[in-house]
């Protein structure tokens, strides 16, 4: 069984290649390049799936990290994937992905 820290190292692997997938990329880029979106969805159900592995107690212990929009998102994407909102997604890669790598960086797991 993987430990938790292998986990929030998927998590934190994944916010990278997301980032270097959309480097230097616009949202017209986005939506019209769907090798990107597969690219993108794909690393987001990755780190929704990480964190939904991480335990009750670790989750517990560094609460103030969104486990449960993570897993929510992963779930949304799994589920109702041709429902995806690209909106949505990008402005979660644009707006979001910071936020939750500085959560990360904040309770010493970076």
């Amino acid at each position: 069984m993987r430990n938790d820290i292998t986990y929030v190292r998927h998590i934190l692997d994944c916010i990278d290649n997301i980032r270097n997938f959309v480097k230097g990329r616009t949202y017209s880029d986005f939506q019209s390049d769907l090798m990107l979106q597969s690219a993108v969805l794909h690393q987001f159900m990755i780190l929704g799936e990480a964190a939904g592995q991480v335990s009750k107690k670790f989750r517990d212990e560094h609460h103030s990290i969104h486990w449960r929009t993570m897993i929510g998102m992963r779930n949304k994407l799994i589920h109702h994937y041709f429902g995806v909102d690209l909106d949505e997604v990008w402005k979660t890669v644009r707006d979001d992905l910071s936020e939750l790598e500085m959560l990360f960086e904040k309770e010493g797991l970076k």
